[in-house]
């Protein structure tokens, strides 16, 4: 008030510890302040009247706009966010675990959603959620609910055509009634101001204008909402096509996921999503959480309306949801697939997990987990091996060499000639022969059978 002239005097009284000697200043009561000793100074004024109302009423909308995030001492509690602002993220604020802490956001680059008093070794909740995760099977969730029960259809449709005929009927009237309040209020403003300005204004007069200013902004905001709601209506009653021809733009609503739609869908989930950890016998942990949706905020969601009267009636919908991450599974799945056809057409653990960029023991994992998915049992894999024809990664020199070994076999030589040829051991040459013959599905033909019918039997010296 200073900015404005007006400077009180007296608004706090001094105090002394008679033990310590420090001193320290209390506000005084109201029936303790003297109108007297504030003074009207319009020499010190250095804020126009009506810029100084303005800031007030910024300063109203700020404190009103925090109020719900106070604690009863003043200080904000640890739900409001930043700066009281709606939550940037969905899951901001909205996940409880089962120990009653809020699950903070964090890890690799802030992709999931943990429990903190678990470090603190007072919770037994170890795993984690990926936030884009629950973010993802919440919202479809609460779109197949909404869209798909019939039961909530006509909840809805009741509601809406409930705020439908109390827009046509009585808004009208509420709105005139509103605004004839709202000019009272202002006239009692001015009147303050006038005081202030007269130099008679005292703290009284503060605390009174703070009030009336209160007054306004609360009336301004009702009557906003009114006649926004009041144009946003239909001419002719709703129908039930009416509201499924709204509730079918919801994904798209949903795709923006602003600011005033994360707000909108944390009321209409209670603010509150409670988690619990799920240890089965079998697999992985996961987190299981339990979400209840209202009726009356999802019409507000869905159709941009405010609340309606309370005897249209309430419906809660209590959902259970597990937060596992089936893409793996179905990864795995495809990729076992795919080891498979490759594992048919003859192909080493080793070459496999080449063509599929994994590890031989991965390989194992993929191929057991198709056998065992159908019933079968794996082949044991040494065994499997001997039926190979190709055993190694790197091609045998005998196998190399078995096409130039027939070609020279079909010419009569000696199979010692040949090992001289090829500069290779006489065994190779009878490998790569046999070779030659069993990966065509041939019947090698021994040696000596070979030798008989020959018609040169000895090398020629």
């Amino acid at each position: 008030t200073k900015y404005v002239g007006l400077w009180p005097w007296g608004l706090l009284k001094n105090q002394r510890d008679p033990n310590s000697g420090s001193v320290w200043q209390d506000p005084r009561d109201a029936d303790q302040i003297n109108e007297k000793w504030s003074r009207y100074r319009s020499d010190l004024q250095i804020i126009e009247v009506d810029l100084f109302k303005a800031a007030q009423a910024r300063l109203q909308q700020n404190r009103d706009a925090n109020a719900k995030y106070r604690k009863e001492d003043g200080t904000f509690n640890a739900d409001r966010g930043s700066r009281g602002n709606p939550p940037r993220h969905f899951a901001s604020n909205l996940f409880y675990c089962q120990c009653g802490h809020k699950l903070y956001i964090g890890g690799s680059r802030g992709q999931y959603l943990f429990c903190p008093n678990y470090k603190r070794g007072v919770c037994d909740c170890k795993t984690t959620i990926r936030k884009d995760l629950a973010t993802k099977m919440v919202v479809e969730l609460v779109v197949k609910t909404i869209s798909t029960d019939e039961e909530w259809l006509k909840h809805v449709y009741k509601q809406v055509l409930t705020f439908w005929n109390r827009s046509v009927k009585t808004l009208p009237g509420e709105i005139q009634s509103l605004q004839k309040s709202l000019a009272l209020v202002e006239t009692k403003i001015e009147h303050l101001l006038d005081r202030i300005e007269a130099g008679s204004g005292d703290i009284n007069v503060d605390r009174r204008l703070d009030k009336r200013q209160k007054e306004r902004q609360e009336l301004v905001s009702k009557i906003d909402d009114l006649v926004r709601s009041q144009r946003g209506e239909k001419a002719d009653p709703p129908t039930m096509e009416w509201i499924k021809e709204k509730l079918s733009g919801l994904q798209e609503i949903l795709q923006v996921m602003s600011p005033a739609t994360i707000e909108a869908f944390h009321q209409l989930l209670g603010s509150r999503i409670e988690v619990e950890e799920v240890r089965p016998e079998e697999g992985r942990r996961y987190i299981r959480g339990k979400v209840v949706m209202r009726i009356s905020d999802a019409t507000k969601l869905l159709l941009g309306i405010p609340l309606v009267a309370s005897d249209v009636g309430s419906l809660d919908a209590v959902v259970q949801v597990d937060f596992k991450d089936n893409s793996y599974e179905i990864a795995f799945n495809a990729q076992s697939e795919k080891a498979q056809a490759l594992y048919d057409e003859g192909l080493m653990n080793t070459e496999i997990g080449s063509a599929l960029g994994v590890s031989r023991s991965m390989v194992t994992k993929l191929l057991r987990h198709w056998f065992e998915s159908r019933g079968q049992t794996m082949p044991d894999g040494r065994q499997r091996r001997s039926t190979l024809i190709r055993k190694q990664l790197k091609t045998p020199y005998y196998q190399e060499i078995s096409d130039r070994v027939k070609e020279l076999m079909d010419q009569g030589l000696l199979l010692v000639e040949i090992s001289e040829m090829l500069d290779a051991d006489r065994n190779t040459i009878t490998a790569a022969a046999r070779f030659w013959y069993e990966s065509r599905g041939l019947e090698y033909q021994d040696g000596r059978a070979r030798r008989k019918a020959l018609g040169r039997k000895n090398r020629d010296r």
